[in-house]
């Protein structure tokens, strides 16, 4: 069983006041998945997810849940979206990095 880590806060990039919304529903999932109440903990992955649809945390997890249910493929495109958020992230940061003048003789692209 994978489930979320209790202990993980979330990172999205929205007012406080919903990511702390999607950080709730993330740590009721964590709750259900160490109860072993895999399809709860998804109903709460999913409410995050409406929250926080880009979150890569919420993604991975959503995955977790998925490949403890034995949803493979299911899982497989959750991880990948998961993947993908995270690199636009790592983009985004280095294209302000750049902008800043944190890294001259490189362009953003």
């Amino acid at each position: 069983m994978q489930g979320p880590p209790g202990n993980i806060r979330i990172h999205w990039i929205g007012s406080a006041e919903t990511t702390a919304m999607a950080q709730a529903f993330y740590t009721q999932a964590s709750a259900h998945m160490q109860s072993g109440h895999i399809s709860d903990a998804l109903i709460c992955l999913h409410k995050a997810r409406l929250i926080a649809p880009g979150c890569p945390e919420v993604l991975h997890a959503i995955g977790n849940c998925l490949s403890d249910l034995g949803q493979v493929e299911a899982a497989s495109a959750y991880y990948l979206e998961a993947l993908e958020r995270i690199e636009d992230h790592l983009q985004t940061i280095g294209n302000y990095n750049v902008t800043a003048g944190r890294y001259p003789g490189y362009r953003v692209r």
